[in-house]
């Protein structure tokens, strides 16, 4: 018979408390607990929670992956905002909610023998193709027993990149993982990576439910058999060394690549450039930061509302990430990067680049100082109307837009960085908002994050549109949930 996963006390109570808690009192259990241990504890007893006591969807929505995916962003927010005990409070009652919902179960994550199977890496590798998510659960957690986490990484870096045409989430869900363990210690591994290898062990909502009249079902299936063509564009590359990191040395062919590439419309057109710089010497890491460049203005430029539109700025951040990592080959990086326009949520930015990358250039009456600017940021921000009834659906979603009533304050953090404001007080504003979000399953706060480290990891003046792009999606998000802040708040001014 089956037996769940256990942890260590003090862990394994604090677990208990996020499982059990009823969701109406989640918020007050926890700030007790938090203050006989830490908001780190708190967090990371969140995401072990949601792990062993929800199912993983087939669809990205649900159980555990949004928790876990965001928990990183989560906490960085809230060190920047000086909020962290309210970052951890927002984690708990995100997991205990996902654990109480219809859909999450009931489901215990079982204790699995390391012994169960072979560790053997190719054999990983197979049952993920294969869709197998229990054989593929046994082999990763034999592979983690026998010491072999760069091999069971490589493996699922391997499918995640593979399967980004049929959904923008394998490959951030992955990596986003990886940088929660970053966050709370990768003693935690077992738990938290088990969920990722079943998911990427099943087969895609987008195939299942597809409809064949469907144009979006047509067009993530099309997108998967051209997937070879451009991850092809990496093999003449990889006949000589390449240049992974990058220096000043680079600053003049990043900043002509991204420009380049922000002129383009089409992402189908943005691979061929990319190789051709690589090819001409630049680094990964190079052609990742202009890519991001790109991407900061076309996110910046698009018409489209959708709260949850953040996946450009995830898709190339987790990019960053990989270039980095040992884990990853040389060519998995590569092809990661080749490929990054193939997600489907990236796409939809494809046809909606209708406004400049200047917002401030588009309004007449900006205030005169930056103080004013902020403030009227924040205040439009915080008045925007949330369209909460067509946030319930995937079409109501596509279909909101960002026009230029609703870009004002991104115009206002447009004007504020123009005239020599602090990025850093305009990022510390943006995070103290961000963190009030309890209805995008952590989307605002991990887009806001990727924008934003793109932004301190890149050269050059045109890097603020990075923080104009971090201001777009904390507007975006805002307003459609904030039960929990509610509740924290007050207690917060008490104190």
């Amino acid at each position: 018979m089956a037996v769940r996963i256990r942890f260590l006390e003090p862990m394994e109570a604090t677990v208990r408390l996020i499982e059990e808690a009823a969701p109406a009192r989640l918020v007050a259990a926890a700030r007790a607990r938090m203050a006989a241990t830490s908001p780190a504890h708190l967090a990371a007893a969140s995401v072990l929670a949601v792990c062993r006591s929800s199912e993983i969807q087939i669809d990205h929505h649900g159980g555990p992956l949004h928790p876990v995916a965001g928990l990183h962003a989560l906490l960085d927010a809230g060190a920047r905002a000086g909020m962290a005990e309210v970052a951890a409070l927002q984690s708990a009652a995100l997991c205990n909610r996902h654990i109480h919902a219809p859909e999450g179960g009931p489901y215990e994550m079982p204790e699995l023998s390391p012994k169960a199977v072979a560790p053997d890496a190719a054999a990983f590798l197979a049952a993920l193709d294969h869709l197998l998510p229990g054989l593929a659960e046994k082999h990763l957690v034999a592979l983690l027993a026998a010491g072999r986490r760069a091999d069971a990484l490589g493996a699922m870096i391997e499918v995640a990149i593979r399967r980004q045409p049929v959904d923008d989430h394998y490959p951030i869900y992955l990596v986003h993982t990886m940088r929660t363990l970053d966050a709370i210690g990768w003693a935690w591994e077992e738990a938290l990576l088990r969920p990722v290898a079943r998911w990427l062990a099943m087969c895609p909502i987008s195939i299942v439910r597809g409809r064949p009249e469907s144009a979006d079902f047509r067009g993530k299936l099309d997108g998967y058999a051209q997937y070879d063509s451009y991850a092809a564009l990496a093999e003449p590359l990889l006949a000589r060394p390449l240049r992974v990191e990058s220096g000043p040395d680079e600053d003049q062919a990043v900043a002509a690549l991204a420009g380049e590439l922000a002129r383009l419309e089409d992402f189908d057109a943005v691979p061929a450039p990319l190789a051709k710089a690589i090819g001409g010497g630049l680094s990964l890491a190079g052609a990742c930061e202009a890519l991001g460049l790109a991407g900061a203005c076309w996110h910046v430029r698009t018409n489209y509302g959708n709260p949850l539109d953040t996946h450009i700025q995830n898709g190339i951040a987790a990019r960053r990430y990989l270039i980095a990592r040992a884990d990853a080959s040389v060519r998995q990086k590569l092809v990661a990067l080749l490929t990054w326009h193939t997600g489907p949520e990236s796409r939809v930015s494809m046809g909606r680049m209708v406004h400049t990358a200047s917002p401030a250039t588009e309004v007449s009456d900006l205030p005169g100082t930056t103080a004013a600017l902020l403030a009227e940021m924040e205040r439009g921000i915080r008045t925007r109307q949330a369209d909460k009834e067509a946030a319930k659906t995937g079409a109501g979603r596509g279909a909101m837009r960002c026009g230029p009533k609703e870009r004002r304050p991104l115009a206002m953090a447009d004007a504020f960085l123009a005239k020599g404001g602090d990025p850093k007080t305009l990022i510390a504003a943006l995070a103290r908002l961000v963190l009030e979000d309890d209805a995008t399953e952590l989307h605002s706060v991990s887009g806001f994050h990727d924008a934003v480290e793109l932004y301190e990891t890149a050269r050059g003046p045109n890097r603020t549109r990075h923080v104009i792009s971090a201001a777009k999606i904390v507007l975006l998000g805002y307003g459609y949930g904030q039960d929990v802040w509610h509740d924290i708040a007050p207690r917060q001014a008490a104190e």
